[in-house]
């Protein structure tokens, strides 16, 4: 006979046969106990359902095609026919087409200075960073010396003094150096300082500045942003902008004390100012309200606020991405990914923003990486959530960028963006809006990817099978060529196939119950791309995507509570929601094993898990909630399909993937 298990196993009741078992089932190493039914009787059944031979399936087979994904990211679980999950290095913003970001390219501050905002005067791009200004090149993207002789690193202002904002006025430019250090005035090559010996009550503090036209009589504001005595005041049309404090003009306290002012801009007769705890605007009449409240006071509510070319006021906030209509008083939450069941990386809140022919260019910060987003207004007839598409990511960096600037000074015109010490920059569209109208664009030139949202095709319990694709693409050959690597749930990456001809590429998919799946990942890599003439991956055809059909479904209902023990008293040593989120991450994985005994040995079945559905069963106190989690898993049986069992469908399936990973 055999020898007897050691205790541990004989309690875990894993691995065990002869005994009373432990636990019910073990998905994927994690055991649970089954709930029974008022009788007593355990929640196990098992409905046995045709597999794809002659017979026809419960689960009837279907294709589904995807043309588009114009209609906006954030789509996780569900979805309208044009939208997707995100993106991060992909553009999707057309119809029925795909191509890769932009080719973002970056340089270096020197001495390593902490970038803060951009201005242009006389056809020069300056970049402010940390206590200097620097001067940019924008032929050859270098930082040159500064005109004046104000050094080789660019004007050097007060050391442990940092810029804080710009702002251009009759052709000189204004730049606000912090608390007690006034501004210095930077006009053709000459810096000149403004505030040296100045007064509490009228110094520029922080130098937000914004043109202003409420009265002939006065054009330009300096800010006072202490928390203690948040105003406004002006300079007189004609004064020199160098002038002493005491020849600007009434101070007008902007909100209550004890919130300091962040942002400012202007549009015809209105100045917007942004404070910690929302934003104001204030008129001729001298009136200074507060249009945006804020719940929430942050230092980063209403950095880098805008008014855009209509006269629209544009307000980043810890609590939203705010739209504020000046001539209705209407504010729209415009956040991306805002009502979406968004599960994405690209989360988080707008740090800086800018438009251009139509399109505003956002990034979000999630704490960690900064993604560039691109959004239009949504038309009446599109559906979806929110009054705005976005898209993205266009490109991801890891920091927070602080500022965007659009430069025309170059032809076509280029996004700058500010992320620690370093500027980084790319083309925009000089012809339209849509990079393939533009022959001198410049794509990405590595990986990029595009996740799709995970659906049941409206059947739970329904997992895909895809059959092909086809690559219509422009400028692929044998030695520039697209891998496309694909993987299911949390596996590795596989090589499915590789595309080297130009037109259409055809690449079948593995027909094995391995690719069987809920969700999927596409990585498509570009060898030897051009950034002028790079490969173009326009829609590809899938042969077809379909529903698989399953052999048996097995239904139980398990307990996920702190309390709950093996049969023999042993705890898991996981808590209720530990064993919940295991049951989670398993809807989107791939195959797993589920060890039983209802057949009185031990069984091991190789199984997919499909969403789940819990219950709360007792709350008490503040004791943790005992839940259950209705499980349903279809078993798959062996590892491939008999051919006999393949449909033949062709052309079905349209979907526009570009150097990607595309969640399905």
């Amino acid at each position: 006979a055999a020898a007897d298990p050691p205790d541990e196993v004989v309690a875990m009741g894993v691995g065990y046969q002869g005994r009373e078992r432990g636990w019910d089932i073990v998905l994927d190493g994690v055991p649970y106990r089954v709930v029974s039914d008022q009788n007593g009787v355990p929640r196990w059944g098992v409905q046995s359902t045709p597999e794809i031979s002659t017979k026809a399936p419960t689960l009837a087979e279907e294709e589904y095609p995807w043309h588009s994904w114009h209609g906006g990211f954030g789509y996780a679980r569900d979805w309208h026919s044009d939208t997707y999950h995100y993106a991060d290095g992909i553009d999707c913003r057309w119809p029925r087409q795909m191509i890769m970001g932009p080719l973002v390219s970056s340089i270096a501050t020197p001495n390593a200075t902490t970038v803060v905002g951009f201005f242009e005067q006389s056809g020069t791009l300056y970049v402010l960073a940390s206590q200097y200004c620097h001067k940019v090149n924008t032929a050859n993207h270098t930082f040159v010396t500064l005109d004046g002789g104000d050094g080789s690193t660019g004007k050097d202002f007060t050391a442990g003094k940092a810029c804080t904002a710009a702002a251009n006025f009759d052709g000189s430019t204004l730049v606000g150096m912090g608390n007690s250090e006034g501004a210095w005035t930077f006009t053709g090559s000459t810096w000149t300082q403004t505030g040296t010996s100045p007064d509490p009550n009228e110094v520029i503090y922080a130098g937000y500045f914004a043109t202003y036209w409420a009265e002939i009589a006065y054009v330009l504001a300096r800010t006072f942003t202490s928390s203690s005595d948040p105003c406004v005041s002006w300079l007189s049309q004609g004064a020199a902008i160098e002038a002493a404090p005491s020849n600007w003009g009434t101070a007008y306290d902007i909100g209550e004390d004890g919130h300091a002012i962040t942002g400012m801009t202007a549009f015809d007769r209105t100045l917007f100012i942004g404070k910690t705890d929302g934003l104001y605007y204030l008129d001729r009449t001298g009136r200074t309200p507060r249009v945006i409240p804020t719940v929430y006071a942050s230092p980063n509510n209403g950095v880098n606020v805008l008014a855009d070319s209509s006269g629209q006021v544009w307000c980043p906030t810890v609590e939203g991405y705010y739209r504020y209509d000046p001539n209705d008083g209407v504010i729209t939450d415009c956040s991306p990914g805002r009502g979406l069941p968004n599960e994405s990386s690209i989360y988080g809140r707008v740090t800086a923003h800018v438009q251009h022919k139509g399109w505003r260019y956002v990034a979000v910060y999630n704490g960690t990486t900064s993604y560039i987003m691109c959004g239009r207004e949504r038309e009446g007839d599109e559906g979806g959530i929110g009054p705005y598409i976005w898209h993205g990511a266009l490109y991801s960096v890891t920091g927070q960028i602080t500022c965007m600037h659009i430069s025309g000074i170059t032809s076509p015109p280029e996004l700058w963006f500010g992320v620690g010490t370093s500027v980084y920059y790319f083309r925009l569209p000089s012809t339209g809006d849509n990079p393939l109208q533009d022959t001198a664009y410049r794509y990405r030139t590595t990986t990029g990817s595009l996740y799709l949202p995970a659906t049941e095709w409206n059947v739970p319990g329904t997992r895909w099978q895809l059959t092909g694709l086809e690559i219509e693409n422009e400028g692929l050959t044998t030695t520039t060529y697209v891998d496309l690597y694909a993987k299911i749930g949390q596996g590795a990456w596989q090589l499915v196939q590789r595309a080297d001809v130009a037109g259409r590429a055809t690449i079948q998919i593995p027909m094995a119950e391995d690719w069987r799946f809920n969700r999927i990942a596409f990585r498509l890599d570009v060898t030897n791309p051009d950034s002028i003439a790079t490969p173009k991956i326009h829609a590809i055809v899938g042969k077809a995507a379909r529903r698989v059909s399953v052999r048996d479904l097995i239904s139980t209902t398990v307990y996920c509570s702190d309390r709950v023990n093996s049969r023999l008293g042993v705890s898991t040593q996981l808590t209720g929601l530990d064993q919940l989120d295991h049951l989670k991450v398993l809807q989107t994985a791939g195959r797993v094993t589920c060890s039983d005994w209802w057949t009185g040995r031990q069984r091991d079945l190789t199984v997919l898990v499909m969403p789940i559905q819990e219950s709360l069963v007792i709350q008490k106190g503040d004791d943790a909630a005992d839940l259950t989690a209705q499980v349903t898993m279809a078993v798959l049986a062996g590892s491939g399909n008999p051919t006999s069992e393949q449909p033949n469908i062709t052309a079905l399936y349209d979907i526009a993937v570009y150097d990607s990973d595309a969640y399905v």
